[in-house]
């Protein structure tokens, strides 16, 4: 009933068969999530407040024009990041910074790296001398905790264990980058096994069509209730 998630829900390419907590997540929450992140959120409150069909259409492609640019912008940072680390594996927490990052993209491109290297990652974006940092986790890492412990270099930070923000001096970044380092290797995280099964079906019977399809009841799922995997 709502026209901008009308609009949003019939844009070309999106159109569900059955709308999921997936797709809610991945399709039209970063189309929405865009707008903030380049600074003009009231796009995104338009949409969602609109009782007009037509400024409904035309907003939803504003907010896809709005993606498409963060996607590039992302893009372009997760490749100088690639840049940054030449091709090698560091052997502990990713910590990268420059001057030109966008400050609102930053985080997704810190959760790519630290998915791609299965490292906590921080990137800072700097200006003048002042930093601001996103930073993501990996596994059972608590980046929080590791944040309280570097705290001497920086000027604040807030967050929580899997994902938090910092400020910090630029004079005070090399330091910063060593202590982190030097915490992780005293509070490595248990490596994850490359196989997690909750149960073990001995009855191939039990995996038809029927049952597969009725774990939808179990939707929706995300953190805490992941997706089955057969």
């Amino acid at each position: 009933p709502r026209p901008g998630f009308h609009a949003m829900m019939n844009e070309p390419g999106i159109n569900p068969r059955k709308p999921t907590a997936g797709f809610i997540g991945f399709t039209l929450a970063p189309r929405l999530n865009a707008a903030g992140r380049l600074g003009q959120t009231e796009k995104a409150e338009q949409l969602m407040l609109t009782c007009d069909r037509e400024e409904a259409v035309l907003l939803t492609a504003e907010l896809e024009a709005m993606n498409r640019e963060r996607q590039k912008i992302e893009n372009d940072i997760w490749r100088d990041a690639q840049s940054q680390l030449k091709g090698k594996t560091p052997d502990g927490p990713i910590v990268l910074a420059a001057d030109h990052w966008h400050q609102g993209v930053i985080g997704i491109a810190a959760s790519r790296l630290a998915e791609q290297y299965c490292l906590p990652t921080v990137m800072i974006s700097f200006s003048g001398n002042n930093g601001k940092g996103s930073c993501r986790s990996y596994g059972n890492f608590n980046l929080y905790q590791a944040l309280a412990a570097c705290s001497e270099y920086l000027d604040g930070f807030g967050g929580h264990a899997l994902a938090a923000g910092l400020t910090i001096q630029r004079d005070k970044l090399d330091a910063f980058r060593h202590a982190l380092r030097d915490y992780y290797v005293t509070h490595r995280p248990e490596p994850r096994p490359d196989v997690c099964c909750d149960l073990l079906l001995c009855d191939s019977t039990l995996l038809s069509i029927e049952n597969v399809q009725a774990l939808s009841q179990l939707e929706p799922y995300g953190s805490a209730n992941p997706k089955p995997t057969l």
